[in-house]
Protein backbone atom coordinates (compact mmCIF):
# COMPACT_ATOMS: atom_id res chain seq x y z
CA UNK A 1 0.00 0.00 0.00
CA UNK A 2 1.46 3.34 -1.01
CA UNK A 3 1.23 5.91 1.73
CA UNK A 4 2.62 9.36 2.22
CA UNK A 5 3.61 9.44 5.85
CA UNK A 6 3.84 12.68 7.83
CA UNK A 7 7.25 13.93 8.76
CA UNK A 8 8.15 14.36 12.38
CA UNK A 9 9.85 17.38 13.83
CA UNK A 10 11.22 17.41 17.33
CA UNK A 11 10.05 20.79 18.51
CA UNK A 12 10.32 21.88 22.09
CA UNK A 13 6.90 22.71 23.47
CA UNK A 14 6.83 25.88 25.50
CA UNK A 15 4.60 25.65 28.53
CA UNK A 16 2.63 28.88 28.74
CA UNK A 17 1.55 30.17 32.13
CA UNK A 18 -2.11 29.56 31.32
CA UNK A 19 -1.49 25.88 30.55
CA UNK A 20 -1.81 23.25 33.24
CA UNK A 21 0.93 20.77 34.12
CA UNK A 22 -0.27 17.57 35.73
CA UNK A 23 2.58 15.65 37.31
CA UNK A 24 2.29 11.95 38.13
CA UNK A 25 4.82 10.34 40.46
CA UNK A 26 6.05 6.77 40.28
CA UNK A 27 3.60 5.73 42.99
CA UNK A 28 0.64 7.53 41.35
CA UNK A 29 0.47 10.77 43.34
CA UNK A 30 -1.03 13.47 41.14
CA UNK A 31 -0.24 17.21 41.14
CA UNK A 32 -2.13 20.07 39.46
CA UNK A 33 0.67 22.47 38.61
CA UNK A 34 2.51 22.10 41.92
CA UNK A 35 -0.45 21.38 44.20
CA UNK A 36 -1.08 17.78 45.19
CA UNK A 37 -4.59 16.59 44.36
CA UNK A 38 -6.27 13.22 44.36
CA UNK A 39 -8.07 11.68 41.43
CA UNK A 40 -11.39 12.73 43.00
CA UNK A 41 -10.31 16.37 42.81
CA UNK A 42 -9.02 16.16 39.25
CA UNK A 43 -12.32 16.11 37.32
CA UNK A 44 -13.76 19.32 38.84
CA UNK A 45 -10.51 21.18 38.10
CA UNK A 46 -10.43 19.86 34.54
CA UNK A 47 -14.05 20.88 33.98
CA UNK A 48 -13.31 24.36 35.30
CA UNK A 49 -10.29 24.69 33.02
CA UNK A 50 -12.33 23.44 30.04
CA UNK A 51 -14.74 26.37 30.42
CA UNK A 52 -11.93 28.94 30.17
CA UNK A 53 -11.50 30.97 26.97
CA UNK A 54 -9.03 30.30 25.52
CA UNK A 55 -8.99 26.79 26.85
CA UNK A 56 -5.65 25.83 28.41
CA UNK A 57 -3.72 22.79 27.29
CA UNK A 58 -2.98 20.03 29.76
CA UNK A 59 0.62 18.88 29.79
CA UNK A 60 1.26 15.58 31.55
CA UNK A 61 4.64 14.98 33.22
CA UNK A 62 4.83 11.40 34.39
CA UNK A 63 7.70 9.64 36.09
CA UNK A 64 9.31 7.12 33.74
CA UNK A 65 8.41 4.36 36.21
CA UNK A 66 4.77 5.43 36.70
CA UNK A 67 2.29 2.70 35.84
CA UNK A 68 0.34 3.28 32.64
CA UNK A 69 -2.86 2.92 34.69
CA UNK A 70 -2.11 6.22 36.51
CA UNK A 71 -1.38 8.06 33.27
CA UNK A 72 -4.41 6.56 31.52
CA UNK A 73 -6.72 7.75 34.29
CA UNK A 74 -5.45 11.31 33.96
CA UNK A 75 -5.84 11.28 30.16
CA UNK A 76 -9.36 9.83 30.43
CA UNK A 77 -10.32 12.42 33.05
CA UNK A 78 -9.02 15.26 30.86
CA UNK A 79 -11.06 13.98 27.92
CA UNK A 80 -14.18 13.42 30.04
CA UNK A 81 -13.81 16.93 31.48
CA UNK A 82 -13.80 18.52 28.01
CA UNK A 83 -10.14 19.44 27.48
CA UNK A 84 -9.29 19.53 23.77
CA UNK A 85 -5.48 19.42 23.92
CA UNK A 86 -3.48 17.01 26.05
CA UNK A 87 0.26 16.62 25.59
CA UNK A 88 3.14 14.87 27.28
CA UNK A 89 6.33 16.42 28.60
CA UNK A 90 9.41 14.28 28.13
CA UNK A 91 13.08 14.66 28.88
CA UNK A 92 14.71 16.03 25.70
CA UNK A 93 18.07 14.65 26.85
CA UNK A 94 16.78 11.10 26.85
CA UNK A 95 17.89 9.79 23.46
CA UNK A 96 17.05 6.12 23.79
CA UNK A 97 15.39 3.93 26.34
CA UNK A 98 17.27 0.99 27.79
CA UNK A 99 16.30 -2.35 26.27
CA UNK A 100 13.22 -3.98 27.74
CA UNK A 101 13.78 -7.21 29.65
Amino acid sequence: VELELPTISNEVTETKPENVVIAITEDGRTYWNETRIGMAGLLPRVQEAARMVPQPEIHIRADINARYEFIGRVVATAQRGGIMKVGFITDPELRALPPME
